[in-house]
């Protein structure tokens, strides 16, 4: 009776923490490709665009990446564990 829902729990546990491990790692090789990036670009890009503007859109780009990525990992690992 006890083993269960003990069973259950741990595997949330267990698939909390792939899917967070996963998801740090993808957002941390975007984030360093993203980085390489933007110490290549030219002199007149950073002229012509502001700072805010590059900033806003590289966080938000992030995060939307790393929902995506969550929330996969998740379906994936659930519809696994149904079948």
């Amino acid at each position: 009776m006890i083993m269960a829902p003990l069973a259950a729990n741990l595997l949330g546990v267990w698939q909390s923490y792939v899917v967070t491990c996963l998801g740090e790692d993808v957002i941390y090789g975007i984030r360093m490709e993203m980085h390489a990036r933007l110490v290549a670009q030219s002199l007149q890009f950073y002229t012509h665009t502001r700072s805010g503007e590059i900033q806003s859109r590289l966080q938000s780009d992030v995060a939307s990446i790393r929902n995506v990525v969550s929330n996969t990992a998740v379906n994936l690992i659930s519809n696994t564990l149904t079948v």
